[in-house]
């Protein structure tokens, strides 16, 4: 199960509440100007307080800072972890290259 969250979170069965917790973290990262109030209740009506929406929007926003400051820099992960190296995530058809360093399994 966590490899396919890592994957895409949308071939997994779960809750309401979880689902549209990663599409709106997704949607931070790829869409932000897309949110609007509407949004956030959406997201209050599937189980989310603002408290939660601060958390998703922090994270994701970290997340996004901290992956373009590594790439912008160069950084390389370490030899040990797998690098996700594209992620195309579409309603259709997602597709996810992996680039796995020599020796991993």
């Amino acid at each position: 199960m966590v490899r396919l969250l890592k994957l895409d979170y949308r071939m997994l069965l779960l809750d309401d509440r979880v689902r549209g917790m990663l599409d709106f973290a997704v949607r931070v990262v790829r869409d932000v100007h897309s949110i609007n109030p509407q949004t956030m209740d959406d997201l209050r009506a599937k189980g989310l307080g603002d408290e939660d929406i601060l958390n998703v929007v922090e994270v994701a926003g970290f997340f996004s800072y901290y992956t373009r400051v590594a790439d912008a820099l160069g950084v390389q992960p370490e030899s040990n972890h797998v690098a996700f190296t594209k992620i195309e995530v579409t309603d259709q058809d997602p597709s996810i290259s992996l680039n796995q360093e020599e020796g991993e399994k």
